[in-house]
């Protein structure tokens, strides 16, 4: 068998490989993306966050962010913290207080921390 030959066989191996851990691991992506699927819907939504920013509550309430601001500020917003300069909401007393279905921006992250 000639040198060619040989390298021609063995490029030919590689390729077939190559194509056989690639299906591989695309096999292995669809059974991680499925179980992912399975785990989600057993488990439900996740759950909300424990605190919203303005710019959530704004959204959430259609109201403008200053308007957030200010009636945080005049302590009409029950649940809300001033932080440095900015403010914070606690989740819960802002959906209860408006009559608003918490929106999927204010779920936490699966695994985060929630009050």
């Amino acid at each position: 068998m000639s040198r060619t030959t040989e390298l021609a066989s063995a490029k030919a191996a590689l390729v077939d490989a190559g194509r056989a851990v690639r299906d591989s691991m695309d096999a292995v992506l669809r059974a991680m993306e499925a179980l992912a699927a399975a785990d989600e819907a057993r488990s439900g939504p996740a759950p909300l966050r424990a605190f919203a920013t303005t710019e959530e509550v704004a959204a959430l309430t259609g109201r403008s962010e200053y308007t957030v601001r200010r009636m945080a500020r005049d302590g009409q917003i029950a649940g809300a913290v001033k932080d440095g300069k900015s403010w914070l909401f606690n989740t819960r007393a802002v959906a209860a207080q408006f009559g608003v279905e918490p929106s999927d921006v204010l779920r936490a992250p699966r695994g985060s921390e929630v009050a």
